[in-house]
């Protein structure tokens, strides 16, 4: 699993800190959904998402979280066709959020939200403030943007992802949203049975000591053969658990699991 579970830490402890406003940003932006009045509660307002034509593309790829060779990836295919240039982007815990490109000429912006985990999905679009200069510069930079989304689409497909379509991607952010939470479930469990490789529990009162103790450190219990072998058969136990987990995760990083059936 890429970052490890330092880096999952992180990025959960940045979600669940600004959570809420994420999700509703994502969902008033780009599913038209609003609050109800009296319950506050999201809902949808319309069928379809709002970003309609040709200003914007949505992709996913396997892995768990952009890496430096997503970001390559994308600068790559966007700046192909010349005067393309990354200008900013927003990481939280060393993730990347949201990046942006500028063509030189028109002015015209290419903004990238990232959306969703295990796998990563994106949305990417051009901004509708952007460009500057005459009409046909301007209009010149809207053909280039528009070139730039394919090769990025074409990049992605390329490099073992796919594209999203627009009635895949309300499912598609729910799926990942399930995925990441399983992800955070299976982590917690890896943690657990982690402990059974460095610590033995008391058969006694239930307390842990370290793995090579000899007696209890809460009861002084002293460990036979017997609670010996019962240490190392858990061990063993737990060895195969962990594999399992990180099978897992892992089958959500390319999609296996969460996106497969919604988005394919």
């Amino acid at each position: 699993m890429p970052g490890g579970s330092g880096r999952v830490s992180g990025v959960r402890s940045a979600v669940n800190s600004r959570g809420r406003l994420i999700t509703w940003s994502v969902m008033s932006a780009l599913l038209g959904w609003s609050r109800d009045s009296k319950t506050q509660a999201p809902t949808p307002r319309r069928v379809f998402p709002a970003w309609v034509g040709r200003r914007y593309a949505h992709v996913a790829l396997p892995g768990a979280f952009p890496t430096s060779a997503t970001i390559d990836l994308l600068d790559r295919a966007i700046a192909a066709e010349g005067g393309w240039h990354p200008v900013a982007d927003h990481q939280s815990a060393g993730v990347l959020l949201s990046r942006v490109w500028r063509h030189e000429r028109s002015g015209a912006e290419l903004l990238l939200m990232v959306l969703g985990y295990y796998p990563v999905v994106m949305s990417i679009c051009r901004s509708e403030q952007s460009g500057h200069g005459g009409l046909l510069t301007r209009i010149r930079g809207s053909g280039s943007a528009r070139r730039a989304l394919r090769r990025v689409q074409d990049a992605v497909t390329q490099a073992g992802g796919w594209a999203v379509r627009d009635a895949d991607l309300a499912s598609s952010l729910s799926q990942s949203l399930e995925g990441w939470r399983r992800v955070i479930h299976t982590e917690r469990c890896i943690g657990e049975e982690s402990r059974h490789l460095t610590h033995r529990s008391c058969s006694r009162c239930g307390a842990w000591s370290r793995y090579a103790a000899s007696r209890c450190r809460a009861c002084d219990h002293p460990f036979a053969v017997q609670d010996d072998m019962t240490r190392d058969a858990r061990k063993k136990i737990a060895y195969q658990k962990i594999r399992q987990y990180r099978t897992e995760i892992t089958a959500l990083g390319q999609g296996k699991a969460a996106l497969e059936a919604g988005v394919r």
